[in-house]
């Protein structure tokens, strides 16, 4: 039997690959850790950072590089609740993007649903989830 913690890391890496790619043609401007992140402030407005790593299961360190670049591109600004605490959310900028990185988002689905059926991809959804919250 083929050991599933690689599997899983090819299949993972071979999808970010793609998606990389996709991003460059597309001419979005951003990275897959950047569109990662877009994506979940698209669905989720008003996050912190550690809330965004906690979605993403990504270090906060790499996240808040990441964000720091997002900023500086004026795509996402911060609003400070506190000293200790920033809410995160997508700039004027930003939220134009957002037609442009669903278009992706659905690009890439198009091309994962030529591979595998409607009922495998919910099903691999379910396992990953299982996977995820063990």
């Amino acid at each position: 039997m083929p050991n599933m913690g690689c599997l899983l890391g090819v299949a993972f890496q071979r999808q970010y690959s793609s998606l990389e790619a996709e991003l460059k043609s597309s001419g979005v401007g951003i990275t897959a850790p950047e569109y990662l992140i877009m994506r979940v402030l698209i669905n989720n407005s008003d996050l912190q950072p550690c809330e965004i790593a906690d979605i993403l299961g990504k270090d906060k360190a790499a996240i808040s590089r990441c964000l720091t670049t997002l900023v500086e591109k004026g795509l996402v600004e911060t609003n400070s609740v506190s000293h200790k605490c920033k809410r995160l959310q997508l700039t004027d900028k930003g939220n134009y993007l957002v037609p442009a990185i669903l278009k992706v988002a659905e690009t890439k689905q198009r091309e994962l649903a030529r591979v595998i059926t409607q009922n495998e991809m919910n099903l691999l959804q379910e396992l990953l989830i299982k996977i995820i919250n063990n």
